[in-house]
């Protein structure tokens, strides 16, 4: 086992949020657990809790770098030369993508009891801000510089693509003989582009 002086505390703290993630693509999150990480990086848990207030503030670390992950993806799947409907469906499709290959991560962002927004870190809210912003840009054109009323929509649309992808992960569309969550979002978001446009 490692000393605490082998590894400074950002080490420690990038260290277990690494170890928290691995264990978690391979397993979900009944793999999960605090002392499953500290076998990982080689710590006891007492080390552990010296970094983190308790094990959801681990989890809440872990979900922040879900975040980043997840914006870097939509980020990159927007184009600045193509038309708004087409970002519109590129990051709808890009989000359904992310829930589909990377699960166990999307799951950790919506499975854990949150706190209450007005106890959430500021780094926490940061980056949710910043991934709404990313949908805030694409809507933009089509919504004007009312920021307000930006800010609504995209999470409107955000909830509606977000409900298609919790029920297509869930294999709940199949059970109701519905079409492929894909051939939804672009219904969906078509519905959604004509209501606002």
């Amino acid at each position: 086992m490692a000393r605490r002086s082998d590894n400074t505390r950002e080490e420690l703290k990038r260290m277990a949020i690494s170890a928290g993630l691995k264990l978690l693509d391979e397993g979900g999150l009944p793999a999960l657990g605090a002392r499953k990480v500290t076998r990982e990086i080689g710590y006891t848990i007492g080390t552990l809790y010296q970094i983190f207030d308790n094990y959801n503030d681990l989890i809440l670390h872990m979900r922040g770098v879900v975040l980043d992950d997840l914006q870097k993806l939509l980020r990159e799947s927007v184009n600045n030369t193509h038309s708004t409907h087409s970002n519109i469906t590129s990051l709808a499709k890009a989000y359904l993508g992310f829930a589909q290959k990377s699960y166990p991560r999307w799951h950790i962002l919506f499975s854990q009891p949150d706190q209450p927004s007005d106890v959430l870190p500021e780094w926490y809210k940061e980056k949710l801000k910043a991934l709404f912003m990313v949908i805030e840009q694409a809507l933009l054109p089509l919504l004007g510089k009312h920021i307000r009323h930006v800010q609504e929509e995209a999470k409107i649309l955000w909830a509606g693509v977000h409900g298609i992808c919790v029920l297509s992960v869930t294999q709940k569309l199949e059970r109701v003989g519905s079409k492929p969550a894909e051939e939804l979002i672009d219904r969906f978001l078509r519905n959604y582009i004509c209501a606002i446009g």
